[in-house]
């Protein structure tokens, strides 16, 4: 049995383990060993049919869980349930294809072992992101105490390319660069290539593309996420072809990018890993806004940045009237150096 899936299987098997905040310790729910867990996979041949609302309200709580335990933020696609007699056993997988199996009762009341019903688990898992949501806007306002204000606050997200709560973090930042066009100084800063030679190609290609197309970077950022991030993962020749393919369709001069990544790429990378050596910034994402650097501890949702960004002018904006969303990309992992 592939042992991401025995991986995944295991997490779910224990996510009735709700965390401390909660104060209550719960077993876990199912201890299968390997070969009784691959021995219940083959025996599921039955399609099981399940109603949209019910397989929903287990997509959401299993995603807010992943979120919640394991610092990842992940959209789960619905493929098959398939029934081997004692349970049913949907089957979920990841944007890139990994599967997430999680084993219910017949009914689809319970998690398979558990006294506890699904519905129940859903609500604690809502109360402790409600909780941890709070937390972070409190660590924002403590924060936000000692920033200096300036007329066009500067404003730097540090990442790697390829680290996936970095890309989340990029993808907030998406959203709220094109608002601040011409108002904040917002920079994005690629500082390590801990992945290996294909993100530090990337690195240097986010990095001219700023540099050549500061407007048209945010749109190249939107479709890198959607279409490079988890198509040319460990694969330079990928990430460089599609990107020049991407640059071409955004009419982003694909040409003059790549030519600035040749003469001047390693340049602009090297500087950024020194701004985050003045930093001391280890973690993918940091941030920094005028002379307060908040490291990893800050809100990564739209509107969570939007409101540290207006709160460093010293005259906000319109748009800072402007309500962007709080739950797109809401993640609390990194990668560290």
């Amino acid at each position: 049995m592939n042992k991401n899936i025995i991986a995944i299987y295991v997490l779910i098997s224990i996510i009735m383990l709700i965390i401390g905040c909660l104060g209550n310790t719960v077993a876990p729910i199912f201890n299968a060993s390997t070969n009784n867990t691959a021995s219940m996979f083959n025996e599921t041949t039955k399609i099981a049919q399940i109603s949209l609302e019910k397989i929903l309200k287990l997509k959401e709580t299993i995603e807010a869980f992943i979120r919640i335990q394991y610092k990842q933020n992940v959209t789960l696609k619905f493929n098959n349930a398939k029934d081997n007699g004692q349970f049913i056993l949907i089957n979920f997988s990841d944007e890139v294809g990994r599967p997430v199996l999680v084993p219910v009762s017949r009914d689809v009341q319970y998690m398979y072992g558990s006294a506890e019903k699904i519905d129940e688990f859903a609500a604690k898992i809502k109360l402790i992101e409600a909780q941890q949501n709070k937390q972070s806007n409190i660590t924002n306002s403590i924060s936000l105490v000692n920033l200096t204000k300036l007329d066009i606050p500067i404003v730097e997200l540090y990442i790697f390319s390829y680290c996936p709560a970095g890309v989340q973090a990029l993808n907030s930042f998406t959203f709220v660069g094109p608002l601040f066009n011409k108002k904040a100084d917002i920079k994005v800063r690629f500082f390590s290539d801990m992945h290996g030679n294909y993100e530090r190609q990337q690195n240097k290609i986010q990095a001219c593309i700023q540099q050549i197309n500061l407007i048209k970077y945010w749109t190249y950022a939107t479709k890198y996420i959607e279409i490079i991030y988890p198509l040319c993962k460990n694969n330079i020749n990928c990430d460089k072809n599609e990107s020049i393919k991407l640059m071409d369709q955004i009419s982003i001069n694909s040409t003059e990018v790549m030519s600035c990544v040749d003469q001047n790429g390693e340049a602009l990378y090297l500087a950024d890993v020194s701004a985050a050596n003045t930093l001391s910034a280890i973690y993918s994402p940091s941030l920094r806004i005028n002379n307060k650097f908040f490291g990893a501890d800050f809100a990564r949702d739209p509107e969570g940045i939007k409101t540290l960004i207006c709160s460093a002018f010293n005259i906000p904006p319109v748009v800072c009237n402007n309500s962007l969303s709080t739950n797109i990309t809401n993640s609390y992992g990194s990668c560290g150096k």
